[in-house]
């Protein structure tokens, strides 16, 4: 997927040596990729919760419910290692300043919890 926006920036050096390892697999050149790593399934869960996070591609942001079948596991074994994962991304997702988690942003504006409620012509209330 070519994309034109700008993506968010990940330093691996402000995270410890393994969330840093996961940034450098999700990054490319110093931002997160536009497209998920195809060499790796634990690197695809990573990148694909971190952009349903912070990408401000919307097609990033719908939700990852099968974010978790490219880790080559059982039910339960998938269950456990995303537990772990889960942690690297909000480790990751925390390192980006707030202004650039843009699914964030859009999900807690869907659900009326982020932005300026405002009355729309037929009366509906929209957060922005």
């Amino acid at each position: 997927m070519k994309s034109t926006h700008n993506m968010p920036r990940l330093n691996p050096e402000m995270y410890d040596s393994v969330t840093a390892d996961y940034v450098r697999r999700i990054s490319n050149k110093g931002a997160l990729r536009a497209s998920k790593p195809r060499d790796d399934g634990e690197a695809a869960y990573v990148w694909r919760m971190t952009a349903f996070l912070i990408s401000p591609i919307s097609q990033h942001q719908c939700m990852p419910v099968t974010a978790d079948w490219d880790i080559k596991a059982s039910y339960a074994e998938r269950r456990e290692i995303t537990k772990r994962l889960d942690k690297v991304v909000d480790a990751i997702v925390d390192g980006v300043p707030k202004t650039q988690w843009h699914g964030v942003t859009r999900w807690g504006q869907a659900f009326g919890i982020v932005g300026t409620p405002m009355v729309a012509p037929d009366g509906s209330i929209i957060y922005r």
